[in-house]
């Protein structure tokens, strides 16, 4: 009578071999997993930038365009866009995929040797109010 069955070298190549496959997958799965947060992340703040460009269109906001001899900028933050009913989504944090509190800086070019604000404007997304500030003169934290 013949025996069925594997033997133990057979069993041992099989896991050495079940090994090396997860050698070389595991890494590249969690590289792509890192590369799909990192460009969701990124199409969220680009996102949230569209949001202040809409919001800034809007008739009720054309306030916050500077006047001439004034400020240069503008920041908004993710909370107000979502209040106004601009923003609908949330910027999560790549780490721990928590909601990030977001602000946008518009930046206007003026043009040349005038006060006149151009339609060149430049948005660009912050996690933290101290650096939207940056050259920015702010209003209260309700105006946010």
């Amino acid at each position: 009578m013949k025996n069925k069955g594997f033997t133990l070298v057979e069993l041992l190549a099989v896991i050495v071999l079940l090994a090396l496959i997860s050698l070389i997958a595991i890494p590249a799965i969690v590289g792509v997993l890192r590369d799909s947060r990192i460009e969701m992340t990124a199409a969220q703040i680009n996102s949230v930038e569209n949001s202040a460009r809409n919001w800034l269109s809007d008739a009720d906001n054309i306030q916050h365009r500077p006047a001439a001899g004034t400020k240069d900028c503008t920041i908004v933050s993710l909370r107000r866009l979502q209040r106004d009913g601009f923003a609908d989504m949330e910027v999560l944090n790549i780490k721990d995929e928590e909601a990030l509190e977001g602000f946008v800086t518009i930046k206007y070019r003026l043009r040349d040797g005038t006060d006149t604000v151009t339609d060149q404007l430049t948005f660009k997304f912050h996690t933290a109010l101290s650096t939207a500030r940056d050259g920015c003169s702010v209003g209260t934290k309700e105006e946010l």
